[in-house]
């Protein structure tokens, strides 16, 4: 066997750094396709690349299409969520030196709880019942 020159390690150190080196294909997103909460719950958005080569290094989210901040680690906290939070659609992107991935996506869907006050009053012969907003 040719001894081997820098020229030829070189060119089998590029090929191998080409061959193992994948940007994420995916994204797994949980809860998905949809997680349910209820008014002023919180909720934590947790996304996994589906692979990359190097693992992916950052996470990106946008909310309804806009770029918001937080959960670089695959982790994103929803704090005490809205009503008018409802239907929102959160995606996550999964980033190495490579490329990004494609995204995962799910839907906020906020459930209300109604209280019903009921104060009952007893009077001589009759029965009262009021309520209250």
């Amino acid at each position: 066997m040719a001894p081997m020159n820098c020229h030829t390690v070189l060119l089998i150190a590029l090929l191998f750094c080409l061959i193992i080196s994948d940007p994420p294909s995916g994204v797994r997103l949980y809860p998905s396709p949809v997680a349910k909460v209820s008014v002023t719950d919180d909720i934590t958005l947790v996304c996994q690349a589906l692979d990359g080569v190097p693992p992916p290094i950052e996470y990106r989210w946008k909310r309804n299409g806009q770029t918001i901040s937080g959960g670089m680690d695959g982790m994103l906290l929803l704090s005490s969520v809205m009503k008018s939070e409802n239907n929102d659609t959160y995606k996550c992107f999964a980033f190495n030196k490579m490329g990004t991935s494609s995204p995962g996506a799910t839907n906020i869907n906020v459930q209300c709880e109604f209280l019903l006050f009921f104060d009952v009053s007893l009077t001589y012969n009759s029965f009262v019942l009021e309520i209250f907003d």
